[in-house]
């Protein structure tokens, strides 16, 4: 995937905080996989979300 303006990063290990609309807010082990700005580009194998990875803002995860 090419993102304008994205920095190609190793997976970088880190906590999303992820707010499902049933289930609520969940903090889950996963890696970054890019990110621009303040947003971060982030794997995410759950069945709940139709995509694998998703874009998150930097304020919602933390590394480990």
């Amino acid at each position: 995937m090419r993102t304008y303006g994205a920095h190609d990063v190793p997976p970088v290990p880190l906590v999303a905080s992820v707010v499902w609309v049933v289930d609520g807010e969940e903090h889950i082990d996963t890696v970054a996989l890019g990110w621009t700005g303040q947003a971060v580009y982030v794997r995410l194998p759950d069945p709940r979300c139709r995509t694998n990875s998703i874009w998150l803002d930097g304020a919602d995860v933390q590394r480990r």
